[in-house]
């Protein structure tokens, strides 16, 4: 059901920010390729005010058994930080998204879709580490 409602809402973003040609966010980076033995980095987003969505995407699948952590009160808690087996994900603050990926002793690469909110804009960070 998430999947269909983050397709929808994703298309409507395209066409709304189409019609504007303006983003409301600036991102330092929308991909970064890690090594097989991790790594952190930061991201700089800066516009408009941002979040993380509570689930991530590993391997073109969506992922909600992730630990999140969630900061403010009543409905405007929001996302600051979602763990996962293999990866930490932190907004630092409102211009820092913090990543960090431990090392991949699977043999395989492997992937990781971060997802972003800016009211109706989601933009996203991919993640691709290599496995051999």
């Amino acid at each position: 059901m998430w999947k269909y409602f983050m397709i929808i809402l994703t298309a409507m973003c395209c066409v709304c920010c189409k019609e504007k040609n303006t983003l409301p966010l600036k991102i330092s980076t929308r991909q970064i390729e890690v090594a097989k033995a991790g790594g952190e980095y930061n991201v700089t987003i800066t516009g408009d005010k941002w979040w993380l969505l509570p689930y991530v995407m590993i391997d073109r699948k969506y992922i909600d058994e992730v630990k999140v952590s969630y900061e403010g009160e009543g409905n405007k808690k929001l996302p600051v930080k979602i763990e996962g087996e293999w990866f930490t994900l932190l907004q630092k603050d409102n211009e820092t998204l913090y990543i960090k990926i431990a090392g991949n002793d699977t043999g395989k690469d492997r992937t990781l879709l971060i997802l972003l909110q800016s009211y109706n804009y989601f933009p996203d960070v991919l993640v691709i580490q290599k496995g051999k």
